[in-house]
């Protein structure tokens, strides 16, 4: 039987789970949200063992295949014209809670932006669909399909969604953190 876990829970659960990865690959790593509370934009802070420092946002997805990046979609499109996307992002998948499964989607912030970038384009413009206004203020997110490298075809739109990073290996790929 799985656990019931709250959203606060789950968000420290999924900033513990990258720490302790990124410790087994033996970079420091400080967590700002034990230091500094709710800390915008950035959760954790990695340094490699050349000195260079990453700082990294985390979000966790489960029980559903989506994640809220904390923002509207509005936003989001302000936050990369505004240069406001300051990290790399790494996505936590619990698959399981007993016996504890995830899966991480380790993107860089150049990755991040790309994503974003083409999916709010497509979903704030490129559907055909009536009130387009209303969609400005609702949350963005991301897509677990979307994190696997799938693309979309969409019954509202006569524009699929085509992934920017359909060629590119997220899952796992902790050395994606260290990319522009």
């Amino acid at each position: 039987m799985e656990n019931k876990i709250s959203n606060q829970q789950l968000g420290l659960l999924g900033e513990n789970l990258v720490s302790a990865n990124l410790l087994a690959h033996g970079w420091d790593v400080a967590n700002l949200n034990a230091s500094f509370g709710n800390f915008r934009n950035i959760d954790l802070i990695c340094q490699n063992k050349d000195n260079e420092c990453v700082n990294i946002q985390v979000k966790t997805i489960y029980n559903n295949n989506s994640a809220f990046i904390g923002l509207t979609s509005k936003e989001a499109v302000e936050s990369i014209s505004n240069n406001l996307i300051v990290s790399a992002w790494v996505f936590v998948h619990i698959k399981s809670l007993d016996p504890l499964l995830a899966d991480y989607y380790v993107l860089s912030k150049g990755q991040m932006i790309k994503l974003i970038s083409k999916l709010h384009q497509w979903y704030l413009y490129e559907w055909n669909r009536p009130a387009k206004a209303s969609l400005e203020n609702s949350p963005a997110g991301v897509h677990l399909w979307m994190l696997e490298g799938k693309n979309r075809s969409s019954k509202f739109s006569d524009k699929d969604f085509i992934n920017p990073l359909k060629d590119v290996k997220l899952i796992n790929n902790w050395d994606n953190l260290w990319l522009p």
